[in-house]
């Protein structure tokens, strides 16, 4: 990968850091995961970002309900 790109990359996830509801998801730059002229990634490459953002998301939606649910269970707490 370009180093350019790499810098670029860091600056961005340290830019999103404060942001609690913004997920960086990592993908792989493996060679395999692209098709034969490297630009577009072949189906298993979708395939295997498509499963890495699901989880991000379904992690975020588990996240929420546990923060609902101790709200929920403490119904005077911040009055």
């Amino acid at each position: 990968m370009n180093n350019e790109i790499k810098v670029f990359n860091t600056q961005l996830q340290n830019l999103m850091k404060p942001y609690k509801h913004v997920s960086i998801v990592m993908t792989d730059a493996d060679r395999k995961f692209f098709t034969r002229h490297g630009l577009h990634m072949n189906n298993i490459g979708k395939e295997k970002i498509a499963c890495e953002v699901s989880t991000v998301i379904k992690n975020s939606f588990q996240k929420q309900n546990v923060k609902n649910k101790s709200v929920s269970d403490n119904p005077t707490e911040g009055i």
